[in-house]
């Protein structure tokens, strides 16, 4: 379906949301993404167990495809890889782990460390006259439970993967997105995106255009400001590869320390040790870790102020968006989407999108494009 043409001569406030689709085809889907990290643990350099881990992780999504009798596409989203490992990571410490008598004996057996004899030790036994002839050969290297900790390092290998994926330079040609950046500059209009990448950051740097992530203001007030803002409104929902948590000390005798967002160089972010501020789809999403309660929120907010959610590559996958969606829908006679995620879209769509898709015009309108020409037919 077409976006109406026949606009009344008032602009509507608009919002846009964006998902993997607005980045692509410089940054891989959520699906691609995942078929990548497999080329990636097959490197020499790669810990055999986190080769099987992200190979196990994957299997068992697909496997759960065809137990709830659904139709296997072989497609796997990344963010679902993820949220497998850290169910797993976080197994002993579940609410019902007292009540699982057992987990499939290949989570066992892929999560343990080889802990190896201790030098210092067997001399001293030696020594003592316990081993007159002891060696680091009589007490052998052993493997012992490792309690999440290889499913903690097989997720730290595939955000270091992320990174390269969809963290771009400048070079990157984003011409796409630059009516999207031009009339949010001049009409302030709020964006929001679910992607960790940095597209619409460098693109506001090319046109010299100031944008506002909210961090700053956050950080000192511990909430975000839905007034006017110092460049464009720009919320990145669920995190960014280049935000990392911090804890900042007292400042006050009453106050108390905390635990803030510092957006990093990308000389830090090559560390090795680098962790960044991001959440994953799924059931993982909430934390009252950071920012991400309070950008939800600014999220709600400014979506109750719009008239227009123009979606631009987001298939509805985030439950507690998707909510709020739905309350702004439900409760605002003048509210519209406008999707603007392919020609495939409408075929795939499944649970909310479907609903979407099912209560059309006037309250709906799916453009049946994808990000360049949405962006050029509702921007320019």
């Amino acid at each position: 379906m077409e976006v109406e043409q026949n606009e009344p001569k008032k602009q509507r406030r608009r919002m846009v949301l964006l998902g993997a689709g607005a980045s692509m085809p410089h940054v891989p889907s959520a699906y691609e993404m995942t078929k990548r990290m497999l080329d990636a643990v097959e490197g020499d350099n790669v810990p055999k167990r986190i080769r099987r881990a992200v190979r196990m992780a994957v299997a068992s999504l697909q496997f759960g495809v065809g137990l709830r009798d659904e139709r296997p596409t072989g497609d796997v989203n990344i963010e679902e890889v993820v949220n497998v490992l850290t169910t797993l990571e976080q197994r002993h410490t579940l609410e019902a782990a007292s009540l699982i008598g057992a987990w499939h004996p290949i989570v066992e057996d892929l999560d343990r460390i080889t802990v190896q004899p201790n030098p210092p030790l067997v001399r001293g036994v030696a020594a003592r006259g316990g081993a007159p002839h002891a060696t680091t050969f009589a007490f052998p290297s052993r493997e012992v439970p490792a309690f999440g900790k290889v499913f903690t390092n097989t997720k730290r290998f595939l955000v270091e993967q992320l990174k390269s994926l969809v963290w771009l330079n400048e070079t990157t040609d984003l011409h796409h997105l630059e009516p999207l950046v031009k009339r949010a500059a001049h009409e302030q209009i709020p964006l929001a995106t679910l992607n960790y990448d940095n597209t619409i950051e460098l693109v506001a740097r090319k046109l010299q255009l100031r944008f506002d992530t909210g961090i700053e203001h956050w950080r000192k007030h511990g909430s975000f400001n839905h007034g006017d803002s110092e460049g464009i409104p720009f919320r990145k929902l669920h995190g960014s590869l280049n935000w990392v948590l911090r804890t900042e000390s007292a400042v006050a005798e009453a106050s108390l320390s905390r635990e803030v967002i510092a957006e990093v160089d990308e000389r830090e972010m090559q560390d090795a040790e680098y962790e960044p501020a991001l959440i994953f789809g799924g059931r993982n999403k909430l934390t009252v870790r950071g920012p991400f309660l309070d950008l939800l929120l600014d999220f709600r907010e400014r979506l109750r102020a719009s008239e227009d959610l123009i979606v631009i590559g987001y298939s509805f996958g985030d439950d507690h968006i998707n909510e709020y969606i739905a309350q702004w829908l439900n409760t605002s006679s003048e509210g519209r989407v406008i999707i603007v995620n392919g020609t495939n879209f409408q075929l795939k769509a499944r649970g909310f999108a479907r609903a979407l898709i099912d209560l059309g015009s006037p309250r709906v309108l799916n453009t049946m494009k994808y990000a360049s020409d949405g962006i050029e037919q509702l921007f320019n």
